[in-house]
């Protein structure tokens, strides 16, 4: 099985070593995802690292292996020189005589079936090592263990640094600092890219334009920082420029605003560092457009209007779906089947009876069947999985309240003729006659039924489709939507938190 992994950093030199030795570590972070795409969380990951000589596929001068951590966005950190040797000596090699390639292979779970997954050239880091001895090379009397860096016209000799301390991009220098706080004394505490605030729709091969991210932080000390910029991994061809500034003396924000062209859709992750804090920020990017089809994304057929044309986006798990515009909204075209909240923290999939004692955020198949009804259906949720802050919904879409979903029948010329237009044509998801259903609108509701609370039994399947709505009503109740395979309207309802119904999302 394939896994995923996302380089995000592998060009900082760590010193532990005492001063005027050769930095004998290399600072190395990525974002691990497993065949689904879906982020590896808090598990430990198993590596094996080599340094490649010449080419990406040149000798390999030093390999060893490691096993780290993720932490809750699926971050792992490592230090290359630190691990188990199997060839070679990170300390004899000779930095200067490049150019360097570090080939990471990965097994998500910690075992040695390792999976090759990235080659990341190592030149495009300003500075050089020079480990070896009076003959490696230098005109300028440094004595071993020295580095030197370009400026841009020439190498520079870099000062020696103290014991403990970490090589830091400071304003494109590369300079000694504590703890990866650059000069200028800006620090922060904590930063959060879980809920950040987004503007700007990014869409697979067309240029951002408008797009930004705010980023919340706490604990800043008052003092600067310089322009920093973070390329994507994941859906590659985007940076994150951030402006020099200061922090605030306390909580503050930050706003990142992000340019490229991107290279696909899916999630582009950003691994955002300063301040000696990071997190990984995530931006999903729409796939473009697509006509004259009623497949679905996972290849159901007789699903969407072949008339119209879809969108699609992508949730937090790399799953597609289509999209449609109604009105002036952007709607999910399919159901929701999300494993993950936006942060990376998993929905717990629940069946049978004990949906009747659960007061937090669960999911489930229809008649606990993903064989057969993952694809078209989707997955069912409670209201509490809705309501979750972690957000069900990916970047830039959210559940739609109950004035959304009005908003939707009156786009359709009223609740009492929306219904038809709404479900999806034909007696395939629905039971006959299904009455009135042309699927004008390109929603393509299907006859999902719903998990009773009650006992967890699957009921009305091909005769009722439900959609939750975002608002909270009553304690134990919350507003939703539903058509039928018969006559009928786009009702509203209130109904039990605890029950199981389909989700869609609406865009921002």
């Amino acid at each position: 099985m394939k896994n995923y992994l996302s380089t995000l950093l592998a060009c900082m030199i760590a010193v532990s070593a005492v001063v005027a030795q050769a930095p004998q570590k290399l600072s190395y972070q990525a974002v691990i995802r497993n065949a689904s795409n879906a982020l590896v969380v808090n598990a430990s990951v198993s590596m094996r690292l080599s340094i490649l000589q010449g080419s990406s596929s040149g000798t390999a001068v030093y390999v060893e292996t490691q096993t780290g951590q993720t932490d809750a966005n699926g971050l792992l950190s490592l230090q290359v020189g630190a691990g188990t040797p199997l060839n070679g000596s990170f300390a004899a090699i000779a930095w200067n005589n490049g150019p360097f390639f570090m080939k990471t292979e990965t097994d998500v779970s910690g075992g040695s079936n390792y999976s090759i997954t990235a080659v990341t050239e190592l030149l495009s880091v300003p500075y050089a090592l020079f480990s070896g001895n009076a003959g490696n090379g230098l005109s300028n009397g440094s004595s071993n263990g020295q580095m030197m860096y370009w400026n841009g016209s020439a190498w520079t000799l870099l000062n020696p640094g103290a014991a403990a301390q970490v090589l830091t991009m400071c304003n494109g220098v590369p300079t000694w600092t504590t703890g990866g706080v650059c000069p200028g004394g800006g620090s922060i505490a904590s930063i959060n890219c879980a809920v950040a605030t987004h503007s700007g729709t990014l869409t697979a091969g067309q240029a951002a334009a408008g797009v930004t991210s705010i980023l919340s932080y706490t604990g800043g000390n008052g003092g600067s920082y310089f322009q920093q910029s973070f390329s994507s991994t994941g859906v590659t061809g985007l940076v994150a420029t951030l402006s020099a500034g200061s922090f605030a003396n306390g909580s503050g924000s930050l706003q990142l605003s992000i340019t490229g062209t991107p290279s696909a859709g899916g999630n582009a992750l950003f691994n955002v560092t300063i301040g000696g804090q990071s997190c990984v920020l995530s931006r999903s990017v729409n796939g473009g457009s697509s006509t004259g089809s009623s497949t679905a994304s996972c290849g159901a057929t007789n699903v969407h209007n072949p008339a119209l044309t879809y969108g699609s986006m992508y949730d937090q798990d790399g799953n597609v779906y289509k999209t449609i515009m109604i009105g002036n909204r952007e709607w999910m075209a399919e159901n929701l089947k999300a494993s993950h909240y936006r942060n990376g923290d998993l929905i717990p999939m629940v069946n049978g009876g004990t949906w009747s004692s659960l007061s937090t955020g669960a999911a489930t198949w229809i008649n606990a069947d993903s064989a057969t009804k993952a694809c078209p259906f989707g997955k069912l949720f409670n209201w509490y999985a809705v309501a979750d802050t972690r957000n069900i919904c990916p970047s830039g879409w959210h559940v739609p309240s109950d004035n959304e979903w009005t908003a939707l029948g009156v786009a359709l010329g009223g609740i009492n003729v929306a219904a038809g237009k709404l479900k999806s044509s034909g007696t395939q998801y629905w039971l006959p006659p299904n009455m009135n259903a042309t699927n004008q609108s390109g929603f393509s509701a299907l006859g999902t039924g719903i998990c009773d609370y009650f006992d967890g039994s699957y009921i009305y399947f091909a005769d009722y489709a439900y959609f939750w709505a975002s608002d909270n009503i009553l304690p134990d109740d919350a507003w939703c939507r539903y058509v039928v395979s018969g006559p009928g309207d786009l009702y509203a309802w209130t109904q039990n938190k605890k029950n199981g119904f389909s989700v869609r999302c609406i865009k921002d």
